[in-house]
C-alpha cells in the first residue's frame, strides 16, 4: 500500500496523492481516510483531517485510533468540548491505552473540568496498576488533586480588605 509507505516515509506530497487515489479505487477503506489525515494533520490540513478522520470513525466505528485522531485534531484547534466527545468515544474502545486516557484528561484539564480529569486517570489507574506509566500517571494525579485544593482554597479565602 504505496500511500502508507510514503508516510512512513514522511514523504507527505507523495502519500497524499497515493491516499487520495486508494481511496477513489476503494471509498470504503477507513485505514485509507485514517492515514490520509494523519498527512492532512501533519501538513496543517487540520480541517480536511478532520474530515478524513470522521470518515474512518464512521466506516469502522468501533476502532478507537479513528476517535483519539478526531480528539487530538480537535485539540489541535481548540474544539475542546467536541475534543472530548470523540476522546471519551475513543476511550471506551480502549480503556487500557494510556495515550487515549491521559489526552482525555488533559481535554477535561483545558476545559477546568480538573475532577474529570482525576476520574479518568484514576480509573485507568486501577484498570491498568501494572502499566508502564502508571506510576507517572499516579504523580499527575497527586498534582491535579493540589490543583483543586488550592483553587477551593482560593475561591473560599475572604477577599482582601479595600486599599485606604
Amino acid at each position: 500500500f504505496q500511500g502508507l509507505t510514503h508516510l512512513e516515509m514522511k514523504n507527505l506530497a507523495d502519500a497524499r496523492r497515493a491516499l487520495e487515489a486508494a481511496i477513489q479505487l476503494a471509498p470504503d477503506y477507513a485505514k485509507a481516510h485514517n492515514a490520509l489525515g494523519n498527512v492532512y494533520r501533519r501538513t496543517g490540513d487540520i480541517d480536511l483531517a478532520i474530515e478524513a478522520f470522521t470518515k474512518a470513525a464512521e466506516l469502522e466505528p468501533r476502532v478507537a485510533e479513528y476517535a483519539y485522531n478526531i480528539g487530538i485534531s480537535r485539540l489541535d484547534i481548540n474544539h475542546v468540548p467536541e475534543a472530548i466527545d470523540a476522546l471519551k468515544s475513543a476511550a471506551r474502545y480502549a480503556p487500557k491505552d494510556a495515550d487515549i486516557q491521559t489526552e482525555l484528561a488533559a481535554a477535561f484539564m483545558r476545559n477546568k473540568a480538573y475532577h474529570d480529569a482525576v476520574q479518568v486517570l484514576e480509573d485507568f489507574v486501577k484498570r491498568c496498576p501494572d502499566d508502564d506509566r502508571a506510576v507517572e500517571i499516579k504523580v499527575r494525579i497527586s498534582k491535579l488533586k493540589k490543583k483543586i485544593e488550592d483553587e477551593q482554597a482560593a475561591a473560599e479565602a475572604p477577599p482582601p480588605p479595600p486599599v485606604a
